[in-house]
Formats: structure tokens, C-alpha cells, sequence
């Protein structure tokens, strides 16, 4: 299906920004406690809560046209809301030398320290990027405040790779799928971080599910708009059948792979009655009539009337993994992007859409094994080396930290 408008996604490099004095950052804060003052007196605000430009300029004592200014600029440098691969890891990394020989990392320290970051972005953007991605300061026994990432992130993480990397030491087929955004930019981005809206009729692009293995591209499915519904289908209908079972599925864990489907009814085959019978560990067998099966299920107390696709490849007997926070990336997808958009497969200025859907649908299927082996070699080292980094830190952070319950908001 083709639509008319487009949609284009804008890459902004940041530049360095003058770094603020004392005096500066004194004359601000002096015009904030002075406004606070008066309102605290006058019981009531100066400036409406609706008009917030005013109510910056008023507060900070700068001009409107100059809280506007930084405003854009916040808007546009901030869009990026994750580090790269290369960047995560080198923050890993650097923690977790500074944990090992007792070196409290600061966000000024880490960022002063990767060179990945500093030469891409300015401090206060790694601040923000930081905060977002689950580190903050917390106080230790001693005192002494430690920046630490969240650990309900650090434990998410420990489960996948220790699952990840036992089932390639058992040479388990594992499959990665994934879902790009294909339009005149030739970007290819993950739809959601992009926050583009793929069930629009006026999205002028694809999405193009796939699914990869280090035998190479599965198979792939490119529809426009897109739900939920299309994805269900393509995983139930085009993926399933194709994969030998069991096998190992991962997949970022975002709201489109957390789509859930209709329970079974009386129109579902016989066959799908049966693996929803067994998902749910009830008795029965396929010498039962579909009307027995069906009246199994209705007798059956579900507490969620949907289920999630997970559930679907579950039922098919496959294990299905779920990248950790913060590494929707740390896939072979991730690698064959990359190439495809290393190798300059398309040229927007000259192609419309459909042409470079065919282009790059073909530049896929003509890789051979070689290629599909690289990328699965990069994933597998990179899960190793993240999975060693994170055991030193763990090690390092119960030898030489204790913590208090108190977090602290410190910048």
C-alpha cells in the first residue's frame, strides 16, 4: 500500500557549548530565589502555569527570544536518547575499572574518559543520556557518593547474557527479529525510537519485519501502514513455519513485540487448539474432536483474555529471549544494518520508495555466508565481553562498596 506524504528523520550534530561561569550561574540562581521569594509571599504564582516560555524568562531573568533559543537547541540535541553500542560498552567499561580500583566514577569522569562519547556529544547531553539510561549517585556506608547503574537493569542484563551464551555453547539455532522503517532517507530506523507513526495512512514508508540467523535473512515481510496485527500475522503465518523447532527467538522488548491475540475461539483450527490446550497444561489429545477441544478451552479459567506472541512461539516450543534495557541493539540486525548502510545499497536522491524497497530486499538475499557469519561473530563477542565487564563490576561493587537505601539526585 503506498501513501503520499513523507516522513523524514533529522541527524543533528552537536556543537560545543560555552561553558558558563560562576558569576553567571550566581546571577541566575539570585534572580530565581529572589522570584520564589515574592511568590512565597504573595501566596500565588507571578506567571501563569500555562505560558512556560514566560515563566522561564521570568524566573531566570533571560530574555524570551533567548529561552526560545535553548529551547530548539534542547529539543533538537536531546532527540537521541540512546549511546550507540560502542558507546555503552566503553561506559561499562570504564565504571567498572574505576570499581576495581576503588576510583569513584563521577559523570564528569566517565565522560572525560570515553573518548566514544566526548567526541560526539557535549557533557550535558551525556548527563541527560546518562540519567535516562538508569545511573545515579548512592551514598555508600562511608559516606562517599557512587554513581551506580539501576540493578534491576544489571540483573535484567545477567539473566539474558548467561542465557544468551549457554545456548550458543549447546550451538542452539538462534533466530534475531526485527523491524526497520524504510523510506526516501535510506536511514533504516528502529520505528519506535524514531517515534514514527506506522499506522498512519499518510506514513510514507515501510516497515520491513524480518528475521535473521547466522544461515542468513529468514524471511522478510514489508508492509505499509502497519499494526500490531501485521506483525502477529507475519510471526504466526510466515515466520513459524519456516524455522526449525526448537529453536532460540530474540527480539527487542518493544510495545509492538509485546503484541498480544485474541484467545482461541471455535473458528481456530484444531491444531491451534491443541497448543493452546497445552500452553495452558491441560490434558488432551489429537484424537479428541475439535468440538471436545473447544469445549475444553471454554471451561478453561484464563485470568487474561489475550495472551502474548511470546506465548504463541512458546507454545511451538521455542524459547523466546528479550534484549535487555538500554541494548535493544545487541543483535546480529544491529551488524546487517550496518553493512547495508556501509555499502551504500541505495541513493535517495534518485529512487522512490518502492524502488528502494526492492533494492534493499535484494541487497539482503545476496549475502552469503560469510557476511551472515561475521555479523553473528561481532554479537557473540560483543555478549561475551559484556557479560565479562559486568561480572568484574559485580565482583568489584561487593568487595570494595557498601550502600545505603538513601539515592541521592546529585549533578
Amino acid at each position: 500500500m503506498e501513501s503520499s506524504s513523507s516522513h523524514t528523520v533529522m541527524n543533528v550534530k552537536l556543537e560545543p557549548k560555552k561553558n558558563i561561569d560562576d558569576k553567571e550561574i550566581n546571577e541566575i540562581v539570585f534572580t530565581l530565589l529572589q522570584k520564589c521569594k515574592e511568590e512565597m509571599l504573595g501566596n500565588c504564582l507571578n506567571k501563569p502555569l500555562e505560558n512556560h516560555i514566560e515563566r522561564v524568562a521570568y524566573y531566570t531573568g533571560l530574555s524570551k527570544k533567548k529561552i526560545n533559543e535553548i529551547a530548539c537547541t534542547w529539543e533538537i540535541n536531546y532527540e537521541n536518547k540512546y549511546f550507540e553500542l560502542k558507546q555503552r560498552i566503553e561506559i561499562l567499561k570504564c565504571i567498572s575499572d574505576m570499581y576495581v580500583t576503588k576510583i569513584n566514577p563521577t559523570y564528569r569522569s566517565i565522560y572525560t574518559m570515553c573518548h566514544s562519547v566526548n567526541t560526539h556529544m557535549n557533557f550535558y547531553q551525556f548527563r541527560y543520556m546518562m540519567n535516562i539510561s538508569g545511573y545515579e549517585y548512592r551514598k555508600n556506608l562511608l559516606g562517599q557518593d557512587i554513581l551506580i547503574e539501576d540493578p534491576d537493569l544489571t540483573f535484567e542484563r545477567y539473566h539474558y547474557l548467561k542465557q544468551i551464551l549457554k545456548f550458543r555453547l549447546n550451538n542452539a539455532p538462534i533466530y534475531f527479529i526485527d523491524e526497520i522503517f524504510v523510506d526516501k532517507t535510506c536511514t533504516f530506523p528502529k520505528p519506535w525510537i524514531k517515534n514514527i507513526d506506522i499506522s498512519s495512512e499518510a506514513c510514507d514508508g515501510y516497515v520491513f519485519f524480518h528475521a535473521i540467523s547466522k544461515m542468513g535473512c529468514i524471511n522478510g515481510f514489508f508492509c505499509s501502514p502497519t499494526s500490531k496485527n501485521d506483525f502477529v500475522k507475519w510471526i504466526t503465518h510466515i515466520f513459524l513455519p519456516t524455522i526449525q523447532e526448537p529453536s532460540i527467538i530474540v527480539m527487542d522488548n518493544n510495545d509492538l513485540h509485546r503484541s498480544s491475540v485474541n484467545v482461541i475461539t471455535k473458528y481456530h483450527s484444531k491444531e491451534e487448539m491443541l497448543k493452546y490446550l497445552r500452553l495452558h497444561n491441560i490434558p488432551c489429545s489429537d484424537k479428541f474432536h475439535k468440538a471436545e477441544l473447544y469445549e475444553l478451552i471454554t471451561q478453561l479459567t484464563v485470568k487474561d483474555e489475550r495472551y502474548d506472541i511470546a506465548d504463541i512461539l512458546k507454545s511451538h516450543g521455542h524459547n523466546v529471549l528479550w534484549l535487555p534495557s538500554n541494548f535493544h541493539d545487541l543483535s546480529m540486525t544491529h551488524f546487517l544494518w550496518k553493512y547495508i548502510l556501509n555499502s551504500k545499497t541505495t541513493d535517495p536522491p534518485k529512487m522512490e520508495v518502492r524502488e528502494i524497497k526492492m533494492k534493499l530486499f535484494a541487497s539482503v538475499m545476496k549475502l552469503d555466508h560469510k557476511h551472515w557469519k561475521i555479523f553473528d561473530d561481532n554479537v557473540s563477542k560483543l555478549e561475551k565481553q559484556i557479560y565479562d565487564i559486568d561480572m568484574k563490576t559485580s565482583e568489584a561493587l561487593e568487595n570494595n562498596y557498601s550502600f545505603s537505601d538513601n539515592l541521592l539526585d546529585i549533578v
